[in-house]
């Protein structure tokens, strides 16, 4: 040992390393969960606080137990010798911590760059620290007052080397999320990190770990608050809301044909069909779009696609349409929303007016603390909401939510692609299932490259049931917990689809790449408290009008705004006026050319939208809409092309008063 070179004693030492051990674990921390931030830039950043705190935590409490591990049998059987000094210190937790860096890219690999990136990190950082070594005797015999300086500067260069690694990450993955200042703002942040890491020396020894394991439980617990927020009370309203339980139940990709209350194969729904046996059930009920975010921005805002037009990639609902959340919160109700697709996410629009908005999937984490925290407390970090943990997330919610009126949004994703039910719901699969994943045959039929055998399509059809199935048991285990908590009698209660799907009745699959029926036509139910009425309506309804007819049962005023549709009350309580509807809207493909449907209860008129051409179903004598006639071979077609220019300005109109037009 050198001149100069300071020794870590039995009197402090201890200490002094577990503080530099908790100081090094956020380092990896950050290391191990930094990669996923730029993936997760546009999301709520309450998000990533809890994951990357409690990896951070977690990483150095398990660092410092492994030191912990190393130095005391050291001190029982040897009383601290040969002596641990601050370097050799260095060099081994430089090692340790750089060993879990590598190990962890190397058994769970993003990408190779990232694998790259620890191996770099972690050489320079021993190189650094080697270099050190060997002229640290140089320094402090040759350099007079300032070699102990720089010696001391030098044995902490692994860590801080490790440190700006970090950062340095942080800095690249901010500037793609939100821009180049905050990537500066990491970069100060690592500066005011060196500067504490300097102020630590004049701290005596055995207030280091402490003062750090503080800081580390300070910072879990707040980003603990941040995670899971407090929920505010309900507004004062005078009156009180005559309806105390609004839920609104969505249920994605479902098409009213195959549910056994609809006509559909017999048992496939049954928790359904005893809901729709105290409600009052929409026969033809259809959809504002062909895809999850156009389809329940209209049921959302009250309006058509023609004038949220959130059917494109990149956007989402216009903050200037007032939503049925923001009428229910201004109402006096505590506001939520729990479910599961990537279209809901805040930033498309559909998080406007709720109080809490608990939407999935979320990214995989793959780091070591947060698969460890999943394992023990998996409701922290849920990856995805599958059917049965949307209940779970509900009843929970239910049974801790404040006191007062509570509208609830639940949106069940099954039975959406890629159609993996639990077995129990699976029925009638072909001898000889095809082992294949269906998402990828499907890109290649889209592709036209590939197609799939008539097993392959039964296959697929009987899965998508037995997603229906699973969806449909969890419905039935809500309703239940509802009655038996004596909800469920006084409880609005709507159930409606976002969209339907095609299995290849016209040629194709999926969703999003026509405006037929199949895609369209969706489940709508309204349970009214009390069971004041129920029974079976028979015209065609828009499901946009669910926004009026909640506000109107709940005694609120009508939706403020042009464009928004009536209210569906008059079609079954004959004590009001039946409501006067324009022509059913219906607009937005994910695939091939985008169209526009009009659609009346004989009628279905379909405009596309680039090529000008245009197309009429006669439901009457071709309610499965097999044979599209061209528009000129149509008698009356100058009256269908005339109300759909009306319908066009009219919209234009709508998005000019709202300020939403170019």
């Amino acid at each position: 040992m050198s001149a100069g070179e300071p020794t870590i004693t039995d009197s402090g030492g201890a200490s002094r390393i577990f503080g530099i051990a908790l100081t090094a674990g956020p380092c990896v921390g950050l290391l191990e969960v930094l990669p996923h931030l730029s993936e997760r830039g546009s999301e709520p950043v309450a998000e990533l606080i809890f994951p990357v705190a409690s990896t951070m935590t977690l990483v150095a409490l398990c660092q410092a137990l492994a030191i912990a591990c190393l130095i005391w049998p050291a001190r029982r059987l040897w009383g601290w010798a040969p002596a641990l000094t601050a370097e050799r210190f260095a060099l081994g937790s430089t090692v340790f911590v750089g060993a879990i860096l590598v190990s962890e890219r190397a058994l769970v690999p993003r990408s190779s760059a990232d694998l790259a990136y620890a191996v770099l990190a972690l050489a320079l950082a021993l190189g650094l620290t080697a270099l050190v070594h060997l002229v640290s005797p140089l320094s402090t015999t040759r350099l007079g007052p300032l070699g102990p300086r720089l010696a001391a500067f030098g044995r902490a260069c692994p860590l801080l080397l490790l440190e700006l690694a970090a950062f340095a990450r942080l800095a690249r993955d901010l500037d793609r999320a939100i821009g180049w200042e905050a990537g500066g703002a990491a970069l100060a942040l690592f500066g005011v990190l060196a500067g504490t890491l300097r102020a630590l020396a004049a701290i005596p020894p055995r207030f280091v770990a402490p003062a750090h394991l503080l800081g580390l439980v300070a910072l879990l617990a707040f980003s603990w608050v941040q995670y899971h927020p407090a929920l505010p009370e309900p507004l004062a309203v005078d009156p009180a809301p005559p309806i105390e339980t609004v839920i609104v139940i969505s249920i994605d990709t479902i098409r009213a044909r195959d549910l056994s209350l609809y006509g559909g194969r017999p048992g496939t729904s049954p928790h359904l069909d005893a809901l729709g046996a105290d409600a009052v059930v929409f026969e033809k009920a259809i959809a504002g779009a062909p895809l999850t975010l156009g389809g329940l921005g209209s049921v959302m805002t009250g309006v058509s696609a023609a004038i949220h037009r959130a059917f494109k990639t990149g956007i989402g609902i216009p903050v200037e349409l007032e939503t049925l959340a923001e009428q229910m919160q201004a109402a006096g109700y505590l506001t939520a929303a729990i479910g599961q697709n990537s279209s809901m996410f805040a930033r498309w629009g559909l998080g406007q007016g709720f109080h809490h908005y608990d939407i999935y999937p979320r990214r995989r984490w793959t780091s070591i603390g947060t698969r460890q925290v999943g394992r023990l407390f998996p409701s922290i970090l849920l990856e995805s909401a599958e059917a049965d943990d949307v209940t779970n997330l509900g009843l929970r919610f239910l049974a801790s939510k404040p006191q007062g009126p509570l509208f609830l949004w639940l949106h069940y994703v099954d039975p959406h692609l890629p159609y993996t039910p639990p077995p129990a719901y699976v029925e009638n699969l072909p001898p000889q299932a095809p082992i294949r994943k269906l998402e990828d045959a499907f890109r290649l039929v889209r592709l036209g490259v590939d197609e799939l055998s008539e097993e392959e399509r039964a296959w697929m059809k009987e899965l998508y049931l037995g997603e229906i199935r699973f969806a449909d048991a969890e419905v039935g285990r809500l309703i239940t917990s509802l009655k038996q908590s004596g909800r469920y009698d006084d409880a609005l209660i709507v159930l409606v689809g976002d969209h339907g799907e095609e299995f290849f009745e016209h040629g194709g699959f999926e969703h999003g790449q026509s405006v037929r029926d199949v895609v369209l036509h969706v489940p709508l139910l309204v349970k009214l408290p009390g069971g004041r009425f129920t029974g079976r309506v028979g015209r065609p309804v828009p499901t946009q009008a669910v926004m009026a007819t909640v506000l109107d049962l709940a005694e609120r005023p009508a939706p403020p705004g042009p464009g928004v549709a009536p209210s569906l009350v008059g079609l079954f309580d004959p004590s009001r006026e039946e409501p006067a509807f324009e022509p059913i809207l219906s607009s937005g493909l994910m695939y091939f050319e985008d169209r526009l449907a009009l659609r009346w209860t004989d009628v279905k008129y379909v405009r596309y939208l680039a090529s000008g051409r245009d197309v009429v179903f006669d439901l009457v004598a071709d309610p499965g809409e097999i044979h599209p006639i061209p528009g000129d071979d149509w008698p009356g077609i100058e009256r269908l092309r005339k109300e759909f220019g009306r319908q066009m300005e009219k919209a234009e109109a709508v998005r000019r008063e709202l300020g939403l037009a170019p």
